[in-house]
């Protein structure tokens, strides 16, 4: 009899054990197939946005490349600019030592005509005299 009750226990036990256990899988059963699709969904919301960031980064170099280049295009004009800018104070410094040269020379002219009228005024006063 000790024997029968244990039994009954157990497969009571067993029966309320199935009983809680049906829902418990049913329950776990849907939440992995939600799982299932919000992985899914995920997978394809990121693969979208990793197209869209590879393209991004492919404009972005793009952009870059156009950047060194125009900056490369400005510095050689600097440079360009700056030889021309030297080349034209040393154009400046020739002129101007010219320029002084030429003022000497014509003042050298100017007081040697200034002399010459001076004696040829001399000599007709002279000779007038």
């Amino acid at each position: 009899m000790i024997i029968e009750i244990g039994v009954i226990i157990l497969c009571v036990v067993v029966s309320m054990a199935v009983i809680f256990a049906i829902p418990a899988i049913i329950e776990l059963r849907r939440a992995v197939a939600q799982a299932s699709e919000f992985m899914k969904t995920t997978e394809k919301d990121l693969s979208a946005t990793l197209r869209e960031t590879e393209e991004t980064l492919r404009s972005i170099r793009g952009i870059t490349d156009k950047v060194n280049q125009v900056t490369g295009d400005v510095t050689s004009i600097s440079g360009g600019l700056s030889g021309a800018a030297h080349d034209l104070r040393e154009t400046t410094r020739h002129l101007e030592r010219l320029v002084v040269r030429l003022s000497r020379h014509f003042s050298g002219v100017r007081a040697a005509m200034s002399a010459a009228m001076g004696v040829l005024i001399n000599n007709l006063r002279g000779e007038r005299k």
